[in-house]
């Protein structure tokens, strides 16, 4: 739907990759210009390529695993909106 829209539209505009399209498929497009002013996002052009990497994931297993791999561990809060997989990246 409207997120394939978007993923088609990005080399339009130029962009190959960016890292840090967690959740941008678990909003619609009315409130993805919100989300991206509140992400940081760190994307590269480039022209010398022959495929995408498109990861995603869930996001509780997201959380677990960072738990079991940080210091401090912290209390999952995923919005309720979010009912499905996430985009890890597009590379």
């Amino acid at each position: 739907g409207d997120v394939m829209l978007f993923l088609k539209l990005l080399p339009l505009f130029g962009v190959i990759g960016c890292v840090d399209f967690v959740a941008i498929i678990a909003t619609r497009l009315e409130s993805v210009n919100n989300r991206l002013q509140q992400r940081h996002m760190i994307c590269v052009r480039s022209s010398d390529f022959d495929h995408f990497v498109f990861a995603q994931e869930w996001p509780l297993s997201m959380c677990i695993g960072n738990n079991m791999t940080t210091p401090h561990p912290h209390d999952c809060k995923i919005n309720r909106n979010v009912t499905g997989w996430v985009i890890h990246g597009l590379w």
